[in-house]
């Protein structure tokens, strides 16, 4: 998939998005690079196929 199918990318390599809207968390999120995928998983697109570091606690007071 083009990097030009996801508008927020379209002219820029870096946007925000909300985590929660409870808390009003924003997360930059960066375009590192875009390569053509030698097989694509499957399912529904666009969606995160790799991260780095850990994700943000969700309801750290909740046992």
């Amino acid at each position: 998939m083009k990097r030009d199918s996801f508008p927020i990318f379209r002219d820029r390599r870096t946007t925000w998005g909300k985590f929660d809207f409870g808390d009003d968390w924003w997360h930059q999120i960066n375009v590192v690079s875009i390569t053509e995928p030698v097989s694509a998983p499957k399912g529904k697109y666009p969606k995160i196929i790799k991260r780095k570091g850990d994700s943000p606690p969700q309801y750290p007071d909740v046992a």
